[in-house]
Order: C-alpha cells, then sequence, then structure tokens
C-alpha cells in the first residue's frame, strides 16, 4: 500500500513543520486526535504512542519518531497497532508563498488470517484509502489552518 496526502500551506515553512514535529501537541490542535504520549526519547528520536479518530471509529498505534529538520522531513515507523512495519515520512518544500507539505504511507501487508490474494486490496481500500489517507487529509487540513491563521 502507497498513499500520499498533499497541502499546501500559505505561511511561514518554519512554524509547519514545528507543529507537524510537536505530535504531543496534537490533541490540543487537532480534534481528530483523542491522545499522544512519548513513551521514550532518543536525542531526535521519539517512541509515541498516538490515537484518534476516524469519523467515530478509534484508532490506535505506536511509532518511532525521528525529527530530521535539515533534511526538512520527519519520518515514522509503526511498531505497535493494525499497520505495525508501515512507513511514514513527512516532507516540506518550500515554494514562494509558503510550503508544501506531503505525508506518504507504504505498508507492506501482513495479514496472517486472511488469503494472500485478499490482502494488498484490503491494505489499499481499507487501511489505506480508508484510515490513513483520511486521517493524514484531516491532520493536513487542520495544520493547515493553524499556519495560515498565523500568516494573518
Amino acid at each position: 500500500m502507497d498513499v500520499a496526502n498533499t497541502v499546501l500551506m500559505r505561511g511561514d515553512p518554519q512554524l509547519a513543520f514545528t507543529l507537524a514535529a510537536a505530535v504531543d501537541d496534537w490533541p490540543r490542535l487537532l480534534p481528530h486526535y483523542r491522545s499522544v504520549r512519548i513513551l521514550e526519547e532518543q536525542g531526535q528520536r521519539r517512541h509515541v504512542r498516538m490515537a484518534a479518530w476516524r469519523t467515530g471509529i478509534p484508532v490506535a498505534w505506536t511509532a518511532w519518531q525521528e525529527v530530521l529538520p535539515a533534511e526538512d522531513r520527519i519520518t515514522y515507523l509503526h511498531t505497535g497497532g493494525r499497520l505495525i512495519g508501515m512507513e511514514v515520512v513527512w516532507s516540506f518544500r518550500p515554494v514562494p508563498d509558503g510550503v508544501e507539505v506531503q505525508i506518504t504511507h507504504h505498508y507492506t501487508p501482513e495479514y496472517r488470517w486472511l488469503p494472500q490474494s485478499w490482502q494488498p486490496w484490503l491494505a489499499e481500500h481499507v487501511a489505506g484509502r480508508f484510515f490513513v489517507q483520511h486521517i493524514a487529509g484531516q491532520t493536513l487540513h487542520v495544520l493547515r489552518e493553524h499556519v495560515e491563521a498565523a500568516r494573518r
């Protein structure tokens, strides 16, 4: 499964990066996030437990977050939840009027309880489009509102 969400934020690229990296503030900033807890910190890496809503459906996972400001990237590797092993990359590309932010998710399904032939469909349509892409889209939409409001 490979899905991507991209949004243009008309505002300060550094603010966009800072808000995206500060996951411990997400429950205050993003109404669809129920909680974020820092489990462990190792330099620019943090092991986090995150919980959100997908239109009334609770979801939760753990992941290692790595903040890489010199590369304009934030990465995650899921270590718990339904999508263990999913790789997530936030990239920030400055543009004349702000910053283009893209979140990409890559996941190779390993649903041992399902026939092998069903796994790509389930990963793409249910995990990818219904859950991951929807939640990432909400996250980018609300972060854009914060970045653009700060510009005004």
